[in-house]
C-alpha cells in the first residue's frame, strides 16, 4: 500500500510541476502580446487582442504584395556614364555591383529608388534585368 501512495504522491507532484510550467509558459506568452500591442500602440494602453490580430493579419497580407519602383532609363544612363568616366577600366560586375551601391545609398537617404533598376540574385553575383539594353542603346 505505501509503494502505491507513493507511486501516486510521485504522479501528482509530477502533475503540479507540469501545469506550473504551462502556467509560467502561458503568463510569459500574455506578457509579450501585451508588450506588442502597447508597442503597436505607440506606447499608451495596449490594442486589444482581435483589432491587434486583425492589424497583424492585414500586414502580413499587405507584405506579400511587391511594389516595384518605376525604372527611369534617363537617370540609369547619366548614372552609368558618369561612373564610366571616372574609371577608365570597368568590368560589368564591377558596374553592378557599384550601381547597386548607389541605388541602396540613395533609397536609404530619400525612401525612393534613383534609377528603379530591377536586382537580380545570379548564381554568383548580382545581375540587373535593364543592363544589356541600356548599355546597347548607349554604345
Amino acid at each position: 500500500m505505501d509503494e502505491i501512495q507513493q507511486t501516486i504522491f510521485a504522479l501528482d507532484q509530477l502533475a503540479k510541476e507540469k501545469k506550473e510550467k504551462a502556467l509560467k509558459r502561458r503568463d510569459a506568452i500574455l506578457k509579450e502580446q501585451r508588450f506588442l500591442r502597447r508597442r503597436a500602440n505607440g506606447g499608451k494602453e495596449p490594442i486589444p487582442p482581435l483589432i491587434f490580430f486583425e492589424i497583424i493579419e492585414s500586414i502580413k497580407i499587405k507584405t506579400n504584395m511587391r511594389i516595384y519602383p518605376k525604372f527611369n532609363s534617363k537617370k540609369a544612363k547619366n548614372t552609368i556614364l558618369y561612373l564610366l568616366s571616372h574609371y577608365e577600366k570597368m568590368s560589368k560586375k564591377k558596374l553592378i555591383n557599384l550601381l547597386y551601391f548607389i541605388e541602396f545609398d540613395y533609397y536609404e537617404k530619400h525612401e525612393e529608388a534613383l534609377c528603379g533598376f530591377t536586382f537580380i540574385k545570379g548564381k554568383n553575383n548580382l545581375e540587373i534585368l535593364e543592363l544589356d539594353n541600356l548599355l546597347k542603346e548607349l554604345k
